[in-house]
């Protein structure tokens, strides 16, 4: 399906757009700043600029789109509740989707299915019941504005047949933006601890998770109406206080006052220190599968918590990703990467690389290598295993020994369009030495991204001559 994206640029925005190529959708971006999305996707996707306050889009925009799946939206916690800001929140939410939907009916005429976010700031906080999709709204400034926001997505249907979606979303975890964003760096200085109470309810949903929903609304026309997108095994937030400090490693002694966070929130307050249990009896009913079921699985993934099989142990890694495209076919690309010394010609010349040993003629699962490179001009080697080897669609190689207390690079290789998503993912940590991480780490992470850089550079050199 050819789909637009509004909010493409944000937390939940990327991560929706890697499972929606990982489906095939060809993709239309909207964004205040095409520009970036353009550097970011090399030009793989029709990026457009708009203004959600300016009025609808142009009507170019919807030539030929068969969905829509609406993110857009100013961050609720992202400054203090005042009137100024609370406008903004209402105008990018509820004008900006009336604007994108007045666009659409008049010229999204492919039109079959629009997904639209909303939030579970829907409910009231105070009800003393279990919540699901049918319970009443709040009249609380977070119920008013969800209340209106589903309203102007609901407008499409208006004389047409469009499928509708709505996801009523709760805490949304992942790396680098959402809650966890702000909730991480007090807990590694020790300072973690409940709000309130603690009692509260944390209803919550794994980045990914939603990501994967949203896909699924799109290619699923058993999706309809509203749905509460939130994990079945919700937390109060002292439980998520002390699995958050587990996992961490970090005491959970301090206590939040209630009192103070009314001090430093403002109105927005009264979310944080109260709200309901939330289930969504509706997204059962679909049958979704949860990834991330528990609390701990999602922090750990989140966290970059990885269980490393030779060591016998779970480690707390980085984590660097990155994508690039070829309009050649899986069978070719996978065959590049099938030869190990194809790596040396994709490797920067500073490194001095060069494989030594390979256990086996060709590359399988239990494949040793051996190699010897320089790092900033010392001498080291290296020893790999390849585990999951799986022909033209991703393998996995494994640091056995060497530089690193881990690397696990993980590369796929996925069929998009008329070529191949080739997605690289790696989890390293650094030897276990102290403070090795605050003297070397961002000069490691540097590092890593000069290497894939350069290596996406090259292959793109090489598969344009072949």
């Amino acid at each position: 399906m050819k789909l637009l994206l509004t909010g493409a640029s944000g937390f939940i925005g990327q991560a929706v757009i890697s499972k929606l190529m990982i489906d095939g959708h060809e993709l239309v971006l909207l964004s205040r700043s095409p520009s970036k999305l353009e550097k970011r996707y090399e030009n793989l996707h029709t990026c457009y600029f708009w203004d959600a306050l300016s009025g609808p889009p142009d009507k170019t925009v919807f030539d030929g789109i068969d969905g829509i799946i609406n993110l857009m939206g100013e961050g609720v916690a992202n400054k203090r509740w005042t009137k100024k800001q609370k406008q903004k929140i209402t105008d990018t939410r509820v004008k900006g989707t009336q604007n994108l939907m007045d666009g659409a009916k008049k010229h999204a005429k492919d039109l079959q299915v629009v997904v639209s976010a909303s939030a579970i700031g829907y409910y009231d906080p105070f009800q003393d019941e279990i919540i699901d999709e049918s319970s009443p709204g709040s009249n609380s400034f977070l119920g008013q504005l969800c209340q209106n926001w589903e309203k102007a997505a609901q407008t499409i249907i208006e004389g047409k047949q469009i499928r509708t979606v709505i996801f009523r979303m709760g805490v949304v975890l992942g790396h680098g933006g959402g809650a966890m964003a702000k909730m991480t760096r007090p807990f590694l200085l020790g300072l973690g601890g409940k709000m309130g109470t603690g009692k509260q309810w944390m209803n919550w949903i794994h980045r990914e998770d939603l990501a994967c929903l949203i896909a699924n609304s799109i290619k699923s026309k058993s999706f309809t109406g509203t749905y509460n997108a939130v994990s079945p095994q919700s937390v109060q937030n002292e439980e998520f206080t002390k699995v958050l400090g587990s996992v961490l490693k970090r005491p959970t002694f301090f206590k939040v006052p209630s009192f103070l966070i009314r001090v430093l929130l403002g109105e927005f307050s009264v979310e944080l220190l109260n709200g309901q249990k939330i289930v969504s009896n509706r997204l059962e009913k679909t049958g979704f599968v949860f990834k991330y079921l528990s609390i701990g699985n999602a922090l750990e993934s989140v966290l970059f918590i990885k269980y490393i099989h030779h060591l016998g142990k779970k480690v707390r890694c980085f984590r660097f990703k990155c994508e690039q495209y070829l309009m050649h076919s899986p069978e070719k690309v996978f065959g590049f990467f099938s030869d190990a010394h194809n790596l040396e010609k994709i490797t920067p010349p500073f490194l001095k690389f060069h494989v030594l040993s390979q256990s086996t003629p060709q590359i399988e699962n239990g494949t040793l290598f051996n190699y010897k490179l320089k790092i900033r001009g010392i001498p080291v080697r290296w020893c790999s295993l390849i585990i999951d080897w799986k022909p033209i669609k991703s393998f996995i190689d494994t640091q056995l020994k060497g530089p690193y207390r881990v690397w696990h690079h993980t590369h796929r290789f996925l069929p998009y369009l008329n070529g191949t998503l080739i997605e690289d993912e790696v989890y390293y940590a650094l030897p276990n030495i102290p403070f090795i991480h605050i003297l070397l780490g961002w000069y490691i992470e540097q590092d890593v991204t000069k290497i894939f850089q350069f290596r996406k550079k090259e292959i793109e050199k090489i598969f344009k001559v072949t």
